[in-house]
């Protein structure tokens, strides 16, 4: 998942790696389409899916990284 002021490495290292070994990867965020700019303001991520288009039961993992994203994802 990703939000705004999202954790740079907390995301991308993940996300790359996993990648990077063949798993399929959906990034979601609150909406689709939707680009969020990191904590540091440096980097930005864009959401394949909105949260609210997507189940938990199509996922086998779900990777939040911190920041203030989480909080603002909950909220």
């Amino acid at each position: 998942m990703v939000g705004p002021a999202y954790e740079d490495l907390e995301f991308w290292v993940p996300l790359v790696r996993k990648q990077d070994e063949g798993v399929e990867v959906s990034v979601v965020g609150l909406k689709a389409g939707e680009t969020y700019v990191s904590k540091s303001g440096g980097l930005t991520a864009t959401a394949d899916v909105g949260a609210h288009d997507v189940s938990p039961h199509e996922f086998d993992a779900v990777l939040i990284p911190s920041g203030w994203a989480p909080d603002k994802v909950r909220r």
